[in-house]
């Protein structure tokens, strides 16, 4: 197994994104999240929902091999509308519901921070209605008022690591008529177009709930590899693919490196720490250069120690480089 030994914060964050970018892009994590959050495929087998996932957008060019890929890239992943800038999503794609009733446009995110409940909600909700408003012109008029052909829009977000006074639950907004004055009468208009859904995954596996514990197996910082696939393949039954494993080595590499704790905390201190222990495989002279570099700070040469958690026979090993 590889494990990756030098990274800074930002080089670690980013391959860690990508790995759990690639393990959601899987059409079967995909199909288990839709049947965990979504009433349209609560009562489908995941085996039954696959096919319902579009890989491309209708009526713009397909790449090849895009439509039969077990992966999906989805739609355009980037939203422009003049005068409101850019949005990037993490996962934009199609679902056709049971029987090719209608069309859902899902958006899939994840979210590595734990304190940011007051931002997620509003940029949930910001998300979902700019997947909405972009079908303008595109697949509907605008100006012919063809509103009723507009497609629903989903914005599922995944929060990782959660305290437990929050996790194990999934959230729904979604609009719903209110009668404020005056008898209700049956609407005929489809208002159900808007729908937020925040998932939140604790740091242990305590859950009944199929999903939660399902992408705290897939995604958990605190399960090594051999324990993820041992609880993917044999208590989800999930047919793991080659490029799911790469990425499943990747995220473990990263625990390994002891980089995603320090980086999580964003801590400066943190990240040379996990600088030190992923170096600690690499040879003495990188940690000699990290210590120098606290030394010319002004720090004692316990003191640096100390700060990158060095042990002691690794101190008694580099201490004569600092007292010839």
């Amino acid at each position: 197994m590889k494990i990756l030994t030098v990274l800074k914060a930002d080089e670690a964050r980013t391959q860690y994104d990508q790995a759990a970018k690639t393990l959601i892009g899987s059409k079967e994590t995909l199909a288990r999240i839709l049947q965990g959050t979504m009433k349209e495929f609560a009562d489908m087998e995941v085996k039954d929902i696959i096919p319902c996932i579009e890989s491309v957008e209708t009526g713009r060019p397909m790449n090849p091999g895009m439509m039969n890929s077990e992966s999906f890239r989805g739609m355009n992943p980037e939203d422009y509308q003049p005068g409101e800038g850019r949005v990037f999503f993490d996962f934009l794609t199609r679902v056709m519901t049971p029987g090719c009733r209608y069309l859902i446009e899902v958006n899939v995110e994840i979210n590595n921070r734990t304190d940011r409940w007051k931002i997620l909600i509003p940029r949930s909700v910001y998300y979902s209605s700019r997947i909405l408003s972009s079908q303008g012109d595109r697949d509907f008029s605008i100006k012919h008022h063809e509103y009723d052909k507009a497609h629903k829009a989903v914005s599922i977000w995944i929060s990782l690591d959660m305290p437990d006074s929050q996790a194990d639950r999934i959230i729904r907004f979604a609009l719903n008529p209110e009668f404020i004055y005056g008898d209700p009468f049956e609407l005929s208009g489809n208002y159900d177009l808007l729908e937020i859904i925040h998932v939140t995954v604790g740091k242990t596996k305590s859950s009944s709930n199929k999903l939660t514990g399902f992408l705290y197996s897939l995604l958990s910082n605190h399960l090594k590899y051999v324990e993820k696939i041992e609880l993917l393949t044999n208590e989800f039954r999930m047919v793991i693919k080659d490029r799911e494993r790469e990425a499943l080595v990747t995220m473990d590499g990263l625990y390994d490196g002891y980089i995603l704790k320090y980086f999580a905390e964003g801590e400066a201190q943190g990240f040379e720490k996990g600088e030190a222990q992923g170096l600690k495989t690499g040879g003495s002279k990188k940690i000699i250069k990290l210590i120098q570099r606290k030394l010319d700070k002004g720090r004692s040469f316990e003191q640096a120690c100390a700060e990158l958690d060095l042990t002691e026979e690794e101190i008694e090993e580099i201490r004569p480089e600092f007292t010839r």
